[in-house]
């Protein structure tokens, strides 16, 4: 329910609102927002748990709250993206019978069945290989690597301060990247911005793999933007 109400469903206004490299951009700094999420919830967590971690419930109570303001943002105060979601009435319609009749065919359905994602891989050559482009992109995506660090770092014996302030690095490096990705892809074009980003990422696993977490974090900076442009191409087509 977090994936569908969050960055699944601002990436889907955002679709609606740009398109091609502007689109690009526009997740880019999408990934700012998200990235300094990340810098500052560890270090909100840590001081409403208190001391060790006393009182871990009061994390998930302030959690529950945001998640009610998100709701009445949501409901109240955004405005809907989608054209096609707005049913209006035709001029022909002459009573309330044909009115009725005429936004019933008007109203797209709420809900489609989700297999329909698989025509992502079916339809079209050049469809075809920007969806598995952009489906590469995900297994190698943020939390994916977080977990992975986290792992390694208990092997290490970092405590939790030093995980916690490594989280923060992340969603710093994030934010700094999202922040620069606008500038980059007008600077370098979408596939020479491409490249750079999965040589960011190529580096930065390589450095994990020697246990170099801070070195493999700056190199994140650039590496996690790579979903970026591959998103946009799979929206333009």
């Amino acid at each position: 329910l977090r994936t569908l109400s969050g960055t699944t469903m601002t990436s889907a206004c955002l679709a609606d609102l740009y398109s091609g490299q502007a689109y690009a951009v526009a997740l880019g700094r999408l990934n700012a927002a998200t990235g300094l999420g990340i810098v500052l919830a560890p270090l909100v967590a840590a001081r409403l748990m208190g001391p060790d971690g006393a009182h871990p419930r009061r994390a998930y109570l302030a959690s529950a709250a945001l998640a009610a303001v998100h709701l009445v943002l949501g409901c109240w105060f955004l405005e809907e993206t989608n054209d096609g979601a707005m049913c209006c009435t035709s001029p022909q319609a002459s009573d309330a019978g044909a009115a009725a009749e005429d936004r019933q065919l008007q109203r797209p359905r709420l809900f489609k069945p989700v297999w329909r994602f698989l025509r992502l891989f079916t339809e079209g050559v050049r469809l075809r290989m920007r969806a598995l482009l952009f489906a590469l992109h995900c297994f190698v995506e943020g939390k994916v690597v977080q977990d992975q660090a986290s792992m390694l770092q208990l092997s290490l014996g970092w405590n939790a301060s030093e995980r916690s302030a490594w989280t923060s690095g992340l969603g710093l490096a994030i934010l700094l990247g999202g922040q620069l990705s606008g500038f980059l892809l007008r600077t370098l074009g979408e596939q020479r911005f491409l490249s750079a980003c999965h040589l960011g990422s190529f580096l930065a696993f390589a450095s994990l793999r020697r246990s170099k977490l801070w070195t493999g974090l700056a190199l994140l900076m650039l590496g996690q933007q790579r979903r970026v442009v591959s998103s946009s191409w799979v929206v333009e087509e």
